[in-house]
């Protein structure tokens, strides 16, 4: 997918039973993005970022005997200023390297991981949406995740175990369990049957398994935090060569840490559509998120406001300049947003 600057090390070393080699590799690489537009819920005009920009480096070494170790290194980047991006995982504030900072062993069957990266679950999540994790105007991944309701995409303190065979995929990832995280705060302020979401001292644990082959993508994740939520994803994906149709949905809650009654629940699905067109992509969706809060009944109320509940129709298409760069443009319409239903952008992005 990038072009790759890589920087090749042959080390070789001598002893008395005989020679061994190992050859190491680094890559460096990266995403440079820009857009003008407006986002759907605002009335401002500003320059942004539509996939978002990013710099990184990764490395293997071949141990042998189909044996590797590898790193990898990720930091976003604001472009229009300059600034590093940062970002909050499940066990608190993260630093330079907030999109992955790794280090892990395996072989072609599965492999080990420790550090910082997205959470299973949530990238089977996203993997139902066709603009995919930074869309600046349509962000139709405004759903459970996004929102952090129940998940905040990273967790970092990890150790991760994956496995893979024949297209099939499993795993599964284990967090810090410390009490001095700072993550969620409460999305609905105004119900007293809603307790905050609050720190309980729970391992947070992220799992994934599905089939990724060929033109099929089917896996279904589940997360829960040290914050009493919990949220299960199921997403499907079929390219029929002239289209590829996804479609997502997933369901998530936090319960009472006094009695463990659920009282806040959300749904959120996702349809998406990918079409080649010309030299580019034509990429379109809609996105439905639902939240309830507990009422003094016991049953539960739809909670109204935005972004909490949407509706949202987004279209774009991508044109290629090259393999390795593309112009965008984005339109979006959710008739739920109150300080305006439409966005859009148009943007440029390389990547390396």
């Amino acid at each position: 997918m990038n072009k790759i600057i890589k920087i090749s090390i042959l080390l070789a070393f001598a002893s008395v039973t005989g020679v061994a080699a190992a050859q190491s590799s680094v890559t460096i690489y990266g995403r440079a993005d820009a857009a003008l537009g407006r986002e759907v819920d605002s009335n401002i005009f500003r320059e942004g970022q539509g996939e978002g920009s990013l710099f990184g480096i990764k490395g293997t070494e071949d141990l042998g005997n189909s044996l590797k170790t590898f790193f990898d290194f990720q930091a976003s980047i604001t472009l229009n200023n300059g600034v590093q991006t940062g970002g909050v995982g499940v066990n608190g504030p993260a630093g330079l390297f907030d999109s992955k900072s790794i280090v892990g062993i395996g072989n072609q069957y599965g492999y080990i991981d420790a550090g910082r990266k997205l959470t299973p679950a949530w990238v089977v999540s996203i993997m139902a949406d066709p603009f995919g994790t930074y869309s600046y105007v349509t962000r139709n991944n405004a759903g459970l995740h996004a929102n952090h309701l129940f998940t905040s995409a990273r967790m970092q303190n990890a150790v991760s175990l994956n496995w893979t065979q024949s297209g099939y995929f499993a795993s599964l990832q284990a967090g810090d369990d410390t009490r001095t995280a700072v993550w969620a705060q409460l999305p609905v302020l105004i119900a007293p049957t809603v307790s905050p979401i609050l720190l309980t001292g729970q391992r947070p644990l992220s799992m994934a398994t599905g089939y990724n082959q060929g033109p099929t993508y089917l896996a279904i994740g589940y997360e829960k935090s040290p914050y009493n939520t919990s949220f299960v994803g199921v997403t499907g994906v079929y390219d029929f060569g002239v289209a590829k149709v996804s479609l997502g949905v997933e369901s998530g809650w936090h319960r009472r840490v006094q009695d463990d009654v659920k009282d806040v629940k959300a749904t959120n699905g996702i349809l998406g559509l990918t079409i080649p067109m010309g030299p580019g992509l034509i990429l379109a969706s809609y996105d439905v998120l639902n939240t309830k809060i507990l009422n003094a009944n016991g049953g539960y109320d739809s909670y109204k406001t935005y972004p909490w509940i949407s509706r949202k129709w987004g279209a774009g298409y991508q044109y290629y300049l090259s393999k390795y760069s593309f112009l965008y443009t984005d339109v979006v319409y959710d008739k739920e947003a109150p300080l305006g239903r439409f966005g859009y952008d148009l943007g440029i992005s390389h990547h390396f």
